[in-house]
């Protein structure tokens, strides 16, 4: 009884890791901007392309050199994650149309803030951000990532 106990929970164990990495459910992949916005449009295949408007050359590239620390920086997956979730609400009704602008202007500047690793910038970010809180989402998060980003290496 105990042997067969012993191999079903290693069995068990086993197909779930299996499981976890073949679909792409490890940490580090899930805790991404990419995972977490991914159905708002923001993908590894297209950011650069997408982001390239928002940012200089010189920024871009060093992004481009940097971009598995910037979009899987657990603080910068968390913000993501955050927006996406407030995203869902607004689409679904659960937060109010007539708040949402602010809201997701709110988490866009928590992206960026995270992003630069300048939380005290929060709401000056909040306030650069606004004037796009209102539109496409995948719009407003290339703008609050390339807002991060450029303002990464510089202080208030």
């Amino acid at each position: 009884m105990k042997l067969g106990e012993l191999i079903g929970l290693a069995t068990r164990k086993a197909t779930v890791e299996a499981l976890r990495w073949q679909n792409g459910l490890e940490a580090s992949y899930t805790r991404g901007v990419f995972h977490a916005l991914g159905r708002y449009g923001v993908r590894e295949a297209t950011v650069f392309d997408d982001i390239a408007p928002f940012l200089s050359v010189s920024d871009l590239e060093l992004l481009q050199k940097n971009s598995k620390a910037a979009f899987f920086e657990p603080l910068v997956g968390a913000a993501a994650h955050a927006l996406a979730t407030v995203c869902d609400r607004v689409r679904y009704g659960t937060i109010p149309d007539a708040v949402a602008a602010d809201v997701l202007a709110q988490q866009a500047a928590a992206l960026a803030a995270n992003l630069a690793a300048q939380v005290s910038r929060w709401a000056e970010f909040r306030l650069r951000l606004l004037p796009y809180a209102g539109g496409d989402v995948k719009m407003l998060v290339l703008r609050a990532l390339a807002l991060g980003w450029s303002e990464k290496w510089r202080t208030g």
